[in-house]
């Protein structure tokens, strides 16, 4: 359930405070633990992850989230979600799926199966046997799966049996009705001939059997008996989250009092889940507080895999005329135009690092005619979306319609609402796909367009009339893109170092303000502003579009780099003198200055010289040029 950090440590380490045998604490977080907790760190779901082709990247995020879960106190994650979703009108799997490629699908939810349970927590796949092709949801009535058994081994229990064979351990049997494993319609998870006779016997499942939550509607017996007491029955280990768990117990005692159910039965399941206790720590204790929590959980490294899943994620669909990424010499003026969000936000502020911009928001209302006319005299148009209302389908469409310059749509969105835009997007000159309005995906959808990451994402899913699975357009970097120290192989603490040293030289008066930036291995990984142009408190605060004088800067850019790739080559000593190196030199003062007093600002040679009175004869001079 939704929750803080304090509540969660509250309630499992008082739980494992008075369990006589250690418990198993589980979460049920597909998509982190942001899922149940909104100040823990926000991953991509699914769908935006089965467009990544390194399933090395997946596999990380299974072992990040283990680490996650395990500082909190959980040792079960009832995921991956590993539904093929091969119906885009599914009402409740959707963007909770990998996608709609089975092999696909199986590859990434193994993946992070296995970085989770290396991790130490127990990946729990769902739901068996596969509800991926279902327009029922089951919270709220049993759906029917009618494929037949030819087209469920090829296409739904691919991923699970990929799943078994990695040797993982936990499956979720979803209340679905599959009547070609199990003709009388009885749902998955109440059904012997599912839960038992295939899943156990003909698949060879030997880790936990979990159903899903008994209070689901989709969870009726057909035959009227307490469902908890049918699905144990049925063949599995762990009954979730029955409606009435006192009752449930009862009847269990009652079947085992009269034989209906045998000791040996109950017998074979404890010790099942005892061997996984053993195996997953079970009694594991919250590792603090939550302020504790928080720093342990919410890591720039966290933050760092956040940003490289969003990267690896972002699809190109369509890149006509190959105009992109943008080139800034070529693009030296565009418009972005921000589809149903009424301000600033990351993809602007990123887009505007890259180029001078021109910034029009809507919800909904009409552009003007002048509007229209600001966005054309641009070199090209960014239509940036984040929802399918209607008002912003209009507005999509009367920018497709008027724009004479190149329009790229950027779809913060599940990729399934993009059939709504089908009527624009002929018109697009470029479609890039970001899944998501989240602020991973906003800032690396608007570092994809000017090429400050490689993209590489594939469509996960089918999108009718407007793109298969599997496609995408892929590019190389080819500009500066935006990463952390962390990331790039530098101390974390690289930036509070940097401020401390620069808010020293401003409490110093050493100068009224600056920029400072620092790149890594084509990554920009610390970019900030301080203090104002002059001295006063009236002067113009820096920010990150004031423009310096690069004259003096060209001394440390260009003569410093070069004296420093030529000390290491050996070419020189720091200590060796002016004369030394240049001959030519005959003033007996200025032949005795070592390079490394130059470096220093040490020579007692004047720090600049005003070249206009130098060069002007004063006697003669009158004032005018």
């Amino acid at each position: 359930s939704g929750g803080t950090y304090a509540q969660y440590a509250s309630m499992i380490d008082y739980a494992q405070s008075i369990a006589t045998v250690p418990l198993l604490i589980t979460f049920d977080g597909e998509w982190g633990l942001n899922m149940r907790i909104k100040e823990a760190p926000q991953y991509p779901k699914n769908m935006a992850l089965g467009a990544i082709t390194d399933y090395k990247l997946i596999y990380e995020y299974g072992k990040e989230m283990a680490r996650e879960c395990r500082l909190l106190g959980v040792n079960v994650n009832f995921a991956p979600d590993a539904d093929v979703n091969s119906n885009p009108a599914n009402p409740v799997i959707g963007q909770r799926s990998f996608g709609e490629d089975p092999e696909r699908v199986a590859k990434a939810s193994t993946a992070y199966s296995l970085g989770l349970e290396d991790g130490g927590v127990q990946a729990v796949a769902k739901h068996f046997p596969g509800h991926g092709d279902t327009d029922v949801d089951s919270h709220k009535a049993l759906p029917t799966v009618g494929h037949s058994r030819a087209a469920l081994d090829s296409t739904d229990l691919v991923p699970f049996r990929d799943f078994i064979a990695a040797g993982c351990s936990g499956i979720m049997v979803g209340h679905i009705a599959v009547p070609a494993l199990d003709a009388s319609g009885t749902p998955a998870s109440l059904s012997k001939a599912i839960s038992t006779t295939f899943l156990r016997d003909e698949l060879g499942f030997e880790g936990i059997v979990y159903t899903d939550a008994l209070a689901m509607r989709g969870a009726v017996d057909p035959k009227g008996r307490n469902v908890g007491l049918a699905a144990l029955d049925a063949g599995a280990d762990v009954l979730l989250n029955p409606t009435q768990p006192a009752k449930t117990i009862d009847a269990i005692m009652a079947a085992v009092e009269s034989g209906k159910i045998s000791r040996g039965l109950i017998e074979e399941r404890c010790k099942r889940l005892l061997r996984y206790k053993y195996m997953f720590g079970a009694g594991l204790r919250p590792a603090g507080d939550a302020a504790t929590l928080r720093k342990l959980i919410n890591t720039p490294e966290a933050e760092d895999l956040i940003k490289r899943l969003a990267e690896a994620s972002i699809t190109v669909l369509k890149d006509k005329n190959s105009i992109l990424p943008l080139d800034p010499a070529k693009a030296q003026r565009v418009a972005v135009v921000n589809l149903g969000a009424g301000s600033d936000n990351d993809f602007i502020s990123t887009c505007r690092l890259y180029t001078d911009i021109e910034v029009h928001h809507t919800n909904g209302e009409a552009f003007s005619a002048a509007s229209l006319a600001k966005m054309n005299a641009c070199d090209a148009i960014i239509a940036a979306v984040y929802n399918d209302k209607q008002a912003t389908r209009n507005n999509l469409a009367q920018l497709a319609k008027a724009a004479d310059k190149p329009v790229i749509g950027v779809f913060m969105v599940n990729p399934y609402r993009m059939a709504k835009f089908s009527a624009s997007l002929p018109s697009l000159s470029a479609i890039v796909l970001a899944y998501e309005d989240i602020a991973a995906e906003r800032v690396s959808a608007a570092e994809a367009i000017f090429g400050g990451i490689s993209v590489s994402g594939r469509l996960p899913v089918n999108l009718n009339g407007i793109a298969k699975a599997g496609e995408g357009i892929s590019y190389e970097k080819s500009a500066l893109g935006f990463s952390s120290p962390t990331a790039e192989g530098m101390a974390a603490w690289l930036t509070d170092s940097l401020d401390a040293v620069v808010r020293k030289a401003l409490a110093a008066d050493a100068f009224p303000g600056c920029q400072l930036l620092v790149a890594r291995n084509g990554n920009i990984v610390y970019d900030k502003s301080f203090g104002r142009l002059s001295s006063g408190k009236d002067s113009p605060k820096v920010n990150d579009r004031t423009a310096y004088d690069l004259a003096s800067v060209s001394k440390a850019t260009g003569t410093l780099s070069g004296i420093m790739k030529a000390y290491d080559k050996g070419l020189f000593s720091l200590d060796d003198t002016l004369g030394k190196l240049i001959p030519e030199i005959t003033d007996s003062a200025k032949r005795c200055i070592s390079v490394r007093e130059l470096l220093y600002h040490e020579t007692g040679m004047p720090a600049s010289l005003n070249m206009f009175t130098t060069m002007i004869d004063s006697t003669s001079y009158t004032g005018k040029l």
